[in-house]
């Protein structure tokens, strides 16, 4: 996979998108919608990507008053003050660009123990998101292992 771009694994799974304008409670209502997704992605309107959030963010947002009171006032007091998505995400996250190998992404994911990265186009503009799970499959299918084989050997574990 060390040659293989980012733009082969097309069509990329679809980001989570939200705008940075939309409530706390729609946000909320957007990841129980989305419970395989571990960030959303924040867009503009032209489909640029603003910022990313993670989901363990917003849950120490709302969760707030359960952290140990020393830990972290400074971090918390942003988060509490917070009424929208723009003011949660993380505007500068780590993305991927199409034309990047799979192999810079997976150092990228590592690097910084990430589940999924959003993709973007030379402009910038989300194209989807690649996640552990879609590098893993990618990897399946350049190693020759098919999904029958992948079943097989499951049978043969259980079976022991």
């Amino acid at each position: 996979m060390e040659e293989k771009k980012l733009a082969e694994l097309r069509p990329l799974p679809a980001a989570v998108c939200v705008e940075a304008d939309e409530s706390l409670e729609l946000l909320v209502r957007t990841v129980l919608d989305h419970t395989e997704s571990h960030d959303l992605c924040v867009v503009n309107e032209d489909g640029g990507l603003l910022g990313v959030i993670n989901i363990k963010r917003i849950f120490r947002k709302i969760f707030f008053h359960h952290t140990d009171p020393q830990v972290m006032v400074r971090h918390l007091n942003s988060l509490v003050s917070s009424e929208d998505v723009g003011d949660i995400m993380i505007a500068d996250p780590v993305i991927a660009v199409e034309t990047e190998t799979v192999d810079d992404a997976i150092r990228k994911m590592i690097a910084h123990d990430l589940w999924e990265l959003p993709v973007v186009d030379e402009r910038g503009r989300l194209l989807g998101s690649i996640s552990i799970h879609t590098i893993l499959e990618a990897w399946l299918q350049t190693e020759g292992v098919g999904k029958d084989n992948a079943s097989s050997s499951e049978s043969k574990l259980t079976q022991s």
